[in-house]
């Protein structure tokens, strides 16, 4: 592989990018070399890194006789084998998994691609997280504002007495979130 990008780098007359160099390389290509790669690993190889990680393969008188042993059920001190019986089988009756029909299958996709489209909101928005709101800056106030105005400017309103309750009460509210700023904020080397 590195021997190709060596290759398509000499073979440019012009220098290439990162983004239009990775475009040279092919699915195929990767292909190749993900193939050479694994014929490189030897049998030997993935066998001792099972040895250093710790597996090992086990003895199989050994095994049989501890697969006796393995059916016995350890119950908690605090709990009779009744009630451990009872707590393990509680949900033995719930089906664990369930496989999707073709129905089921093609009404997801359907509605991943609407939900792609824009043309619904996901069916499962009632179950996601709601963010709490962040509160508007004092320029988005400011702008939201500018923009109401210009709204009213073009539909030729003529009473503006609405308007300007609500811009005096956004202006008394920037006026009092308003603070003395210290100058450590602005020059970290200020002990």
């Amino acid at each position: 592989m590195v021997r190709k990008v060596i290759r398509i780098i000499e073979a440019s007359e012009v220098k290439l990018t990162a983004n239009a160099l990775a475009r040279k390389l092919t699915l195929l290509d990767a292909v190749h070399l993900l193939k050479k790669s694994w014929s490189c690993v030897t049998t030997l190889t993935i066998i001792n890194c099972f040895k250093k990680g710790g597996f090992v393969v086990p003895d199989l008188n050994l095994q049989e006789e501890q697969s006796e042993d393995d059916t016995t059920t350890l119950t908690p001190p605090e709990m009779t084998d009744g009630d451990f019986q009872q707590f393990v089988d509680m949900d033995l009756d719930l089906p664990a998994t369930g496989m999707p029909t073709q129905d089921d299958i093609c009404d997801s996709i359907l509605a991943e691609r609407a939900e792609a489209r824009g043309d619904i909101e996901p069916a499962d928005s009632d179950d996601e997280e709601i963010h709490p709101a962040v509160r508007p800056t004092s320029s988005d106030l400011l702008n939201a504002l500018s923009t109401i105005r210009q709204g009213l400017e073009f539909s030729n309103v003529s009473d503006y007495s609405h308007y300007y309750k609500v811009e005096d009460q956004v202006n008394n509210l920037l006026q009092s979130l308003k603070r003395q700023s210290v100058i450590t904020e602005f020059v970290q080397w200020i002990p």
